[in-house]
């Protein structure tokens, strides 16, 4: 008897820790996994795995099942993510390229249409994929309300066209019903990281506050502001800082904005000891945070896996990350500005006593949800 297939898809051909996690957690579920993208990428460093373009693996063969897993999958365009994946020097001649140029790399690069859902495929444009089960789990799409009509409805066509839909926060699940679309809410999957054995626990960084901000966060509410916040933190609760990166694709997080928070915090904050987490590991990064005194950033899954692990979590504004929280983890601080971070992480760690079980529920709540799915597609 031939062994069933599954084409695993989401943004897995960039430095993103959430996304690589996702893989990690999801092709242990599902039968003869191929890891697949937006393009080719060479991913064995961080995930030991040679990540494919599924619109050349959709063409080539067929699937029992088509899986996609994880993020903003509604309102990312072809263009924009390829935007964040490229390496710089192609990504600068992407963005001097007239329409018809970057037109043409796309098809080099074997991508989808600019215009079209980037990890969301129509199955219907491939012969061989006629009647194979399309499972999108663990995906926000609110961020579809702003988008442009025309563009809008092609890529809610995508979602709706799927078998099974499980979006992550009520806004995306009140979006969807508002476009007569069904669909089921549960936790993130990435919250079953809480039972994982190889998991370690980190020595280096524990009891920190583990820090994160991505570039346009801090372009959005001004670094300098941002880190002598990060600094009146520090002094407050008496912890250490250490700078966590959660993904280092274009437009997440820089190791150089790093640099520059360091010189801020020793201006700032001379006796507080700082220190950079080099590692790239999606699961170091996670031991990384199970090893914190507490949490604070702008990362969905950073949010997400310190809930997993009961650790103290403050998050920065954002709406995503704020939609997940008020569904699942209202408990913790969510949506903070730059003045209110010192009292937030206070009031954190002052709430530790107070665990409700919160990541021993969302977990059972995210396995039960993909076990069902798993049950009844694959």
């Amino acid at each position: 008897m031939t062994e069933k297939t599954s084409l695993l898809i989401g943004a897995y051909e960039r430095d993103n820790f959430g996304d690589l996690l996702f893989l990690r957690l999801t092709e242990d579920l599902l039968p003869g996994p191929t890891a697949a993208s937006l393009i080719a990428a060479d991913m064995r460093e961080l995930t030991g795995r040679y990540v494919v373009p599924y619109e050349t693996e959709l063409a080539r063969r067929s699937f029992d099942l088509v899986w996609v897993v994880g993020g903003e999958v509604g309102a990312t365009t072809t263009e924009l993510a390829l935007g964040f994946s490229m390496p710089e020097a192609e990504r600068e001649a992407w963005s001097a390229a007239d329409p018809a140029g970057r037109d043409r790399l796309r098809r080099l690069l074997g991508a989808p249409d600019l215009d079209s859902s980037a990890y969301v495929p129509d199955l219907g444009a491939y012969p061989l994929a006629s009647g194979t089960p399309l499972v999108l789990n663990s995906v926000g799409v609110a961020g579809l309300r702003g988008t442009e009509p025309r563009r809008r409805d092609a890529l809610l066509a995508r979602v709706a066209a799927a078998d099974d839909v499980v979006v992550r926060d009520r806004d995306s699940q009140a979006f969807l019903d508002e476009s007569g679309v069904r669909s089921r809410l549960a936790p993130d999957l990435v919250q079953t990281i809480v039972d994982r054995p190889d998991v370690p626990t980190v020595e280096t960084w524990a009891g920190t506050l583990v820090v994160q901000a991505s570039v346009r966060h801090l372009a959005k509410v001004g670094a300098t502001a941002f880190w002598l916040s990060v600094a009146e933190a520090a002094r407050r609760t008496g912890l250490g800082v250490t700078l966590f990166a959660a993904g280092t694709a274009h437009l997440h997080d820089s190791y150089d904005s790093y640099d520059e928070a360091r010189r801020l915090l020793a201006e700032a904050a001379p006796d507080v000891d700082v220190q950079v987490v080099p590692d790239r590991d999606p699961l170091v990064l996670c031991g990384v945070v199970r090893s914190a005194a507490a949490w604070l950033g702008s990362s969905l899954h950073g949010r997400v896996v310190a809930s997993a692990f009961g650790v103290p979590r403050v998050s920065l504004e954002n709406a995503k990350v704020s939609a997940y929280a008020a569904t699942w983890d209202a408990g913790m601080p969510f949506g903070a500005t730059v003045p209110d971070v010192p009292a937030a992480v206070e009031a954190a760690l002052g709430l530790r006593g107070d665990d409700d079980g919160t990541g021993r529920r969302l977990a059972d709540q995210a396995r039960e949800s993909t076990g069902a799915l798993v049950a009844a597609h694959a």
